[in-house]
């Protein structure tokens, strides 16, 4: 009984800590998910013309559109939200294990992986949204189509609503692998002298 509470008191003493170290991890997982923004929007802004070109293909006017002028911000917004994930999972394997060597508890490595996690989620989503308002792409296939019959606003709050719901779609199913990636590393940081 005594030992339950003599841990539950340096739980939550450390709590704080865990916190800390989740925040400024979470931090440096967000810059590279502010890097994967602007080099997906970027890369999908300057193949707009053949990214409208197939929005237009029910236009007899717009003519084909060959592949390889598809592919390539299709394959960058992929690789680069991947790499972004595995950057992610890499960095609360790195949170986790630092909080369970300073702690010496591996609840608290976990809490500090899901908190790091859960920042890239969030700052992803966020900015996934701003790159959409203000570039008017969401970093994959869709473009603001200035032969459209829907208006410049509402082109851009519809890609701004995709790039936020694919954000979160995204950041959520990253919690789960970042808590086994938590546990791996808090079990690392236990075992560390």
């Amino acid at each position: 009984m005594y030992y339950q509470d003599a841990w539950r008191m340096a739980r939550a003493a450390n709590r704080p800590l865990a916190t800390q170290v989740g925040l400024r991890y979470g931090l440096l997982a967000a810059a590279f998910a502010l890097v994967q923004v602007i080099v997906s929007n970027t890369t999908t802004a300057n193949y707009q013309g053949p990214l409208i070109a197939l929005q237009q293909l029910n236009n007899p006017v717009a003519g084909t559109v060959p592949l390889d002028a598809l592919l390539p911000p299709l394959i960058v917004g992929a690789l680069s939200a991947l790499i972004g994930g595995i950057l992610t999972l890499i960095i609360s394997y790195l949170a986790a294990s630092t909080t369970a060597h300073l702690t010496r508890d591996a609840g608290l490595g976990q809490r500090a992986a899901l908190i790091t996690a859960a920042i890239s989620g969030v700052a992803w989503t966020v900015l996934g949204g701003l790159g959409a308002l203000i570039g008017g792409t969401d970093g994959f296939f869709l473009v603001v189509n200035p032969f459209s019959t829907q208006s410049l606003p509402s082109q851009v709050a519809g890609i701004a609503f995709i790039a936020i719901a694919r954000g979160a779609l995204i950041g959520a199913f990253t919690l789960l692998p970042a808590w086994f990636f938590g546990t791996l590393g808090a079990q690392a940081g236990l075992s560390r002298p």
